[in-house]
């Protein structure tokens, strides 16, 4: 390279996030359009951390900003790229830091299970479960007292229900003073496992992140199929069926995509729920955690409920079939005399029995194989 071209290099020379910044030979990006297509490269790559999606949907504009991205390289004097060899061992450190960090958690849940408490862990659900419907009740007998919960309501029935929700705040109140001497710091309050609640919260958002992931794909791919039925179809009839199930679809898709990134601090630590959708009015919440403990005991009182209306309302099992019998037994220890009377008395009624060993050493006679054959229905 000519000392003029070296000067011209070094003139377009750029700083950007930190760095220094040039055009390789033949580039025809500008340092703006450089910029701007790092900047993108890196947006939707953190986007995409929470919008995996969003890779696929803006492929096009991802590989033009990788395009002009190429076209410029680093311009410090004197920088010295890693080699295959340095990357790897950087990566294998990377890798053992992590495994170290692993095993110190693991060594702290395995010393955490010896003190689990099993009366702190209920006391624990159970306090979350009476704050959250403290702040229900409390926003409930506020809307009561103001009149925008039952604007038609008379005076003297409001001001029962406000008395009435009064004594249940002060007693649920009470309740939870007495949870909370129970359960002490909620946060490190551990289960069977060892486990802190921000434990599970960090399990419940990569589960919670993975279920939104795929159902939002399929919801995708379901609303786009149903898009083109509701357009193909010529029945009324269907066309409804189809337009119907499409809006359901899109709700639950708009629902899902409109959620923003969450941290592990959003979620419950007891189900795969962000916990700001834990409440006791639908919508906006999801219904009550179902590790809560009076939720719970509801759930499984309506489900034996429910079990045994099923098990009433299903018709009786039919009876089992009869066991069958011996024509007839002739018991053991008899003269040879009356054996053979007996045997001569059945043959004449019985041509095609058989005689078989029964218990206690009697003859028991049987139905013949062809008997048997000719008295199946045909």
């Amino acid at each position: 390279m000519s000392t003029s071209t070296d000067t011209l290099r070094a003139a377009v020379t750029i700083e950007h996030d930190g760095k220094l910044w040039r055009p390789k030979r033949g580039a025809t990006a500008s340092a703006e359009e450089f910029i701007a297509a790092r900047a993108l490269f890196i947006a939707l790559h953190a986007d995409a951390r929470w919008n995996p999606w969003v890779l696929d949907d803006r492929a096009a504009d991802l590989d033009e900003a990788i395009a002009i991205i190429e076209q410029w390289t680093r311009a410090e004097p004197n920088l010295r790229r890693l080699t295959a060899k340095q990357f790897d061992a950087r990566m294998a450190r990377s890798d053992r830091e992590f495994r170290a960090k692993q095993a110190k958690a693991e060594q702290r849940r395995e010393r955490d299970r010896e003190r689990h408490d099993p009366d702190r862990e209920a006391a624990r659900l159970a306090l979350l479960e009476q704050q959250s419907r403290l702040d229900y009740e409390v926003t409930e007998v506020a809307a009561l007292r103001d009149g925008t919960k039952f604007p038609g309501l008379t005076n003297s029935r409001c001001d029962g229900d406000v008395a009435e929700g009064e004594a249940t705040i002060a007693r649920r109140r009470a309740e939870i003073a007495r949870l909370t001497i129970v359960a002490g710091d909620l946060e490190d309050v551990v289960d069977e496992r060892g486990w802190l609640p921000h434990d599970r919260r960090d399990l419940m958002l990569c589960i919670f992140q993975s279920c939104r992931a795929v159902e939002v794909r399929e919801l995708r791919s379901r609303t786009t199929e149903l898009s083109q039925l509701v357009k193909a179809s010529q029945d009324k009839a269907e066309r409804a069926e189809h337009r119907a199930e499409l809006r359901l679809a899109t709700t639950r898709l708009e629902k899902l995509l409109a959620i923003s990134e969450l941290t592990p601090d959003d979620m419950c630590s007891e189900c795969a729920t962000p916990v700001s959708k834990h409440g006791w009015s639908t919508p906006p919440s999801e219904g009550p955690c179902p590790a809560w403990p009076g939720w719970a005991a509801q759930t499984r009182k309506l489900r034996e409920m429910f079990g045994s209306f099923v098990r009433a309302s299903a018709p009786p099992a039919p009876p089992p079939p009869p066991r069958p019998v011996p024509l007839a037994v002739i018991p053991s220890r008899l003269p040879i005399a009356e054996v053979l009377t007996r045997l001569s008395e059945i043959q004449a009624k019985y041509p095609d029995a058989e005689v078989r060993r029964g218990n206690a050493n009697k003859w028991e006679i049987w139905a013949g194989k062809s008997s048997e054959q000719s008295s199946e229905p045909d």
